[in-house]
C-alpha cells in the first residue's frame, strides 16, 4: 500500500464522519483511530470558533451557541441526524425533531454551565469520547448494516486501534481534569455499555442511528461531568 493509498483511505473514512468531502473509493485505513481523531478535531474547531467570539467580547451565551453549531456543521451532523432517525423510529415523526433539538439544547446548557476558560476541554473531550463510545460498542454487540449516508458504522474495530483511541481520549481528559478525568471516563464507559446493551436487547442489533444516540448520550455525560469539574461562576449572558 502506497502513501497515496493510505491518505485516500483516511480521507474516505473522514468523509463518513465529518463534513470533509469524499475522495475516491479507497478502503478505509485505521477507521477506529480516524473516527475518534475526527471527533477531537471537530472539538478543536468548535473551540476555536468559541475562542474567536469570546476574544471580540461576545457574551458566552452567544459564543456557546456558535461553538455547538460549528461542531455540528464540522461533523456533518452525523450524530444529530442519527439521533433524529432513532427518535423517529421510537417516538414517531411528530416528536423526533423536538427530541433532537432538546438533546442539542442540553449540550448548549452544559457548555454555558462550564467556565469559559475550560471550554477547550468541554468541546474537545465530549466530541472524542462520544465517537469513541460509538466505535467501541461495535466491538461488543451485533451491528446492523451501514446506511447509505454518513454514519459511525465501520467494518472492523481492531483491538490495537481501539486501545490507542482510548489512550488518546484518556490523555486529553486527564490533562484537564486530573484524577477526576479517570472517574469521568469510567462513568461514561458504564453508561455506554448499559445503553448499548439496552439498545441491542431491545432491537436485536446496534443500528447505525442507535450508535449515534450512544455517541450523543456520552457527549452529554462528558459535558455535564466537565461542567461539574469546572463550573461557570457567572451568567453566560454577561459579556
Amino acid at each position: 500500500m502506497t502513501a497515496s493509498d493510505v491518505l485516500s483511505g483516511v480521507r474516505a473514512q473522514l468523509a463518513q464522519v465529518s463534513a470533509l468531502g469524499p475522495a475516491g473509493e479507497r478502503a478505509p485505513v485505521a477507521p477506529t483511530i480516524v473516527v475518534v481523531a475526527a471527533g477531537l478535531a471537530i472539538g478543536v474547531g468548535a473551540w476555536l470558533v468559541a475562542a474567536g467570539f469570546l476574544a471580540i467580547g461576545v457574551a458566552p451565551a452567544i459564543a456557546g451557541i456558535a461553538a455547538i453549531t460549528a461542531g455540528i456543521l464540522f461533523g456533518a451532523a452525523v450524530v444529530e441526524r442519527g439521533v433524529a432517525s432513532a427518535f423517529d423510529r421510537w417516538l414517531g415523526a411528530r416528536w423526533s425533531s423536538s427530541a433532537t433539538a432538546g438533546a442539542v439544547l442540553l449540550r448548549v446548557v452544559a457548555l454555558w454551565s462550564t467556565a469559559p476558560s475550560a471550554w477547550w476541554a468541554a468541546l474537545i473531550v465530549p466530541a472524542g469520547f462520544g465517537r469513541l463510545a460509538a466505535v467501541a460498542l461495535q466491538r461488543l454487540g451485533d451491528v446492523g448494516p451501514p446506511p447509505l449516508g454518513r454514519s459511525f458504522v465501520i467494518k472492523k474495530v481492531g483491538a490495537i486501534e481501539l486501545v490507542i483511541a482510548i489512550a488518546v481520549v484518556a490523555v486529553v481528559t486527564v490533562a484537564f481534569a486530573g484524577g477526576l478525568g479517570f472517574a469521568l471516563l469510567g462513568a461514561g464507559a458504564v453508561v455506554a455499555i448499559v445503553l448499548g446493551l439496552a439498545l441491542e436487547v431491545g432491537e436485536g442489533e446496534l443500528a447505525a442511528d442507535s450508535l449515534a444516540v450512544s455517541a450523543a448520550a456520552i457527549e452529554l455525560v462528558a459535558a455535564v461531568g466537565l461542567a461539574a469539574i469546572a463550573p461557570a461562576l457567572r451568567s453566560p449572558f454577561i459579556g
